[in-house]
């Protein structure tokens, strides 16, 4: 697969912006035809993207990879497919008096942009690529689509799809390395979609700045969980090391750091390892388990390792068959904890995107709220208690993209509720009719009356009725 050409960028944003403006709004059945073909692309291609992902990988199982990146996309399409006609209708609103009750009207109307330019990852590369594509493609908009350079046999594979289910006016996939992601950044799109780190986020905002761009930005971050003393450990334990040890925490809600009572983190530390034995008894010869993507990446979190050593700090290694095998050698890295790290320690100064969990003790629940919410906003919050009250006070009173109470990662599962961040971890949303509404611009129309006394109301000469109803106006707001 060959790199898109960067002066092919322009005449392909050109051509879809031609079709759009020439073909008109699409209506409701030109949107489902293009979605069902979505579905009917994956469906043709499941078992060729499965084998992409394993591929770029190294190792990743191919159930995984199908709930992932195929069977979850085909549920967001018909989920878009099914809500599509509710969405698209107009909003009603109330007139200004005295125009309403002279029979003026007053409506929303949700339009496409135009075309939407999406940026993807290279941790669910498929994926999150083509969920803001469903909804954009329901929005009624075209489609650039740039995936990672470090998954090329999926982007192939996606290229190839997209190419026999599209024509390159409805949705094209752009290939290349970094610098065709800047050029492609700095595209005169109609909105940009960007997933990836907060420090490209910030790149990628300030280019398509430039062109005044709208953007959806999902980021990541360091997403805290925190246990209480009154939690079900085990059944705790088993619900994040599922969601941490998923594509080896390589994804942008995998639990990240853990505030664990002082008296429990054993406890919790045994619970967990307990919990990662049944769900990989081996990893090396595991073909479930998901590799590091790259030696750079690997060394990346090498390097938080070797810093918690020598600096002293204990570390617990998970290795339930007691394998002794080169994890670098196929960047299959045991999961591991880092106990109570210093604040300004490798592992504590980025998000760790991969098999480690940092565990840290607490005696003060509200220090830990406390010191959570004077930092960067995480794009997930993890809370593992049983006081309804406090739950209640965590949902109510501390501030996440998302946040799930009792298991960690399900926040983002269900197609109609809104996946975004806040802050450092993003800006915009999309799923469902959230989605619809990003990629869409909701217009104000007014149709005025007839009536040339309502519409002359607020014209000078100023009559006393206008001036008697401002006073009485006011009477009210300070009453």
């Amino acid at each position: 697969m060959q790199d898109t050409p960067i002066e092919a960028l322009l005449p392909f944003l050109k051509k879809q912006r031609d079709s759009f403006h020439a073909q008109g709004f699409p209506d409701a059945d030109s949107r489902r035809d293009r979605l069902l073909r979505m579905a009917k692309m994956l469906k043709k291609y499941d078992s060729a993207i499965c084998e992409a992902l394993r591929e770029d990988f190294g190792s990743r199982g191919q159930v995984w990879s199908r709930i992932a990146d195929v069977v979850t996309l085909i549920g967001n399409i018909q989920h878009c497919i099914d809500h599509l006609d509710t969405w698209m209708e107009d909003e009603h609103f109330d007139a200004m008096s005295p125009f309403k009750e002279a029979g003026a009207k007053a409506m929303g109307i949700y339009q496409p942009k135009g075309v939407v330019g999406i940026i993807g990852p290279w941790n669910f590369p498929i994926h999150l690529v083509l969920v803001p594509a469903f909804n954009a493609i329901a929005a009624g908009n075209r489609v650039m689509l740039k995936p990672s350079e470090l998954t090329p046999n999926s982007t192939r594979v996606l290229q190839q799809g997209i190419t026999e289910f599209f024509d390159e006016t409805e949705a094209v996939v752009i290939s290349g390395g970094t610098t065709v992601s800047a050029a492609f950044s700095s595209l005169a799109f109609d909105h940009l979609v960007f997933t990836g780190s907060t420090a490209v986020g910030r790149l990628v905002m300030r280019s398509a700045a430039e062109n005044l761009v709208p953007v959806t930005l999902e980021l990541g971050g360091k997403s805290p969980a925190i246990f209480r003393p009154d939690c079900k450990l085990l059944r705790s334990c088993r619900r994040l090391i599922a969601a941490k040890v998923g594509n080896s925490g390589q994804w942008c809600v995998s639990p990240d750091h853990v505030y664990v009572p002082t008296n429990m983190v054993d406890d919790f530390v045994e619970g967990c390892k307990t919990a990662f034995a049944e769900l990989y008894p081996t990893v090396e010869n595991n073909s479930d388990y998901t590799s590091v993507i790259n030696d750079k990446h690997y060394q990346r979190l090498q390097h938080m390792m070797d810093d918690a050593n020598k600096r002293g700090h204990q570390v617990v290694e998970c290795n339930p068959a007691n394998e002794t095998y080169d994890q670098a050698a196929n960047r299959k890295m045991l999961l591991k904890f880092i106990i109570n790290p210093d604040r300004d320690s490798a592992v504590m100064a980025e998000e760790i995107f991969g098999p480690i969990i940092a565990v840290i003790p607490y005696e003060n629940v509200d220090d830990v709220i406390s010191g959570i919410m004077a930092g960067p906003r995480p794009l997930a919050l993890y809370y593992y208690g049983e006081d309804g009250a406090e739950q209640q006070s965590i949902i109510r009173n501390t501030i996440s993209g998302g946040l799930c109470i009792n298991d960690s990662g399900w926040q983002v599962s269900s197609p109609d509720m809104p996946i975004g961040g806040i802050g450092d971890s993003g800006m915009g949303r999309y799923h469902g009719v959230y989605g619809f509404r990003e990629f869409s611009h909701l217009r104000s129309v007014m149709i005025q009356t007839a009536n040339e006394e309502a519409t002359q109301f607020y014209n000078p000469p100023y009559s006393d009725m206008l001036v008697g109803m401002l006073g009485q106006t006011m009477d009210e707001i300070e009453s």
